[in-house]
């Protein structure tokens, strides 16, 4: 909470004092927030485990952490907003040659997280692939192992918020993957190009392991089979990557 109050407190001074370096410095602390986040979030999951606090608590207190990082967001973009109009710098927006694509679900942590991973896994250097969720929860581990088995290891990502992606305004294209996530949009940027491909989330099956890996699979090749048709009508084909 201190840093996130004190990054706040430096992003405004250095917007009304016009201090670059002020900005910048501020801009650097955001990165220890995001390392606290995880790290909180990581003892609340420890103490649930371990029944020291009540499981109705667990929500409330990733609440909370999530909103004190949310101001040292908004904080990074006062300071972001500040070197622009001191500088002339446009850190806020990064070279225009790379084909920026979101992928969003309710909690980042199955659906979504799988499909930034089968994208990424294409190894197309003009793109840059993103998941982020509504309410982001940690990754299921039905999620890990599977995603495990095609080669793909997801157990140290930590799962983002949507207002947690940097540049938000310079993705070309967001994927919403379930209902609930393409609610989350009811202004939608003209300039973005949004799709709906509303997916089943896997992780919340009660079936036996069988049904439920079968499941994963049938998301695994639906969003693969998706991604490749997205991709390969953004790109030319007649180009040397010939598509994916």
């Amino acid at each position: 909470a201190n840093l996130s109050i004190s990054m706040f407190h430096d992003s405004v001074k250095a917007f009304l004092d016009q201090d670059p370096e002020l900005a910048k410095k501020s801009i650097e602390i955001e990165a220890a927030v995001d390392v606290l986040r995880l790290d909180f979030n990581r003892k609340i999951v420890s103490l649930l485990s371990e029944q020291k606090i009540p499981a109705e608590s667990v929500d409330p207190l990733m609440t909370i952490v999530r909103k004190f990082e949310r101001v040292s967001d908004q904080a990074r973009n006062i300071c972001m907003e500040a070197l622009y109009m001191i500088t002339g710098e446009y850190t806020k927006h990064p070279g225009a040659d790379v084909f920026r694509i979101l992928f969003v679900d309710e909690n980042n942590s199955c659906q979504s997280q799988m499909a930034e991973a089968i994208a990424s896994s294409f190894n197309l250097p003009k793109f840059i692939f993103s998941s982020a969720g509504i309410e982001p929860l940690q990754i299921d581990r039905s999620t890990i192992e599977f995603m495990k088995s095609k080669g793909i290891d997801l157990a140290r990502v930590a799962p983002k918020a949507v207002h947690q992606i940097p540049n938000l305004d310079h993705y070309q294209v967001i994927v919403t993957l379930s209902e609930e996530a393409l609610k989350a949009f009811p202004q939608r940027p003209r300039k973005v190009i949004f799709l709906n491909w509303p997916t089943p989330d896997p992780s919340k099956l009660s079936d036996s392991q069988t049904v439920k890996t079968g499941s994963y699979e049938k998301t695994y090749d639906f969003l693969k089979n998706q991604i490749k048709d997205l991709v390969n009508a953004i790109i030319d084909t007649d180009e040397e990557s010939g598509g994916v």
